[in-house]
């Protein structure tokens, strides 16, 4: 274990305070806003794995979430955000294109695009729930093993969340 490796670990826990947090935000904008944070040390993460497809997909979440978090302004709404960030994953995919591994962000982030740009913060957290797996499996192929660590909480952040902000069923 040299210091880039040790050093990927460390940014792999700013990553998973990050997205833990996330998930207990209240709205799909603010949700979006705290994973930007996260998406900083997670591209840090990547680049020193050595992990470019990794790395190449979350920098450009940090982006999404840049113009996701604005989307109470008029140029950040529209259906046109998820399907661009979708086209610039697969390229950015191309081009970083390792192994089979590289499909499993790429799909990941497609069902994130589309679900931070649902309103409803439940119905994001439940079409944001299937990206870990994938992540999680990535994440081992490529050793980053705080990021499996992160997804296994991400999971049960979502799932809290689920439970925390679901409604409340009145008596008959």
């Amino acid at each position: 274990m040299g210091p880039l490796f040790i050093a990927a670990q460390v940014c792999g826990i700013g990553g998973m305070i990050g997205l833990f947090i996330s998930f207990q935000a209240k709205t799909t904008i603010k949700i979006a806003f705290t994973q930007s944070i996260a998406c900083i040390f997670l591209t840090t993460q990547f680049l020193l794995l050595g992990a470019w497809t990794g790395a190449a997909l979350n920098a450009l979440s940090l982006v999404r979430n840049i113009v996701y978090a604005n989307g109470e302004k008029k140029w950040a709404q529209g259906i046109i955000w998820p399907i661009v960030f979708s086209v610039v994953n697969v390229i950015f995919a191309i081009f970083t294109w390792a192994d089979f591994f590289s499909l499993l962000p790429v799909i990941a982030l497609i069902l994130s695009n589309f679900a931070l740009r649902i309103k409803n913060a439940q119905v994001s957290r439940m079409l944001t729930f299937p990206s870990s797996p994938l992540w999680l499996t990535y994440d081992l192929h490529t050793g980053a093993y705080l990021s499996i660590v992160t997804e296994v909480l991400v999971m049960s952040s979502i799932l809290l969340g689920l439970w925390r902000y679901r409604k409340e069923k009145k008596a008959i």
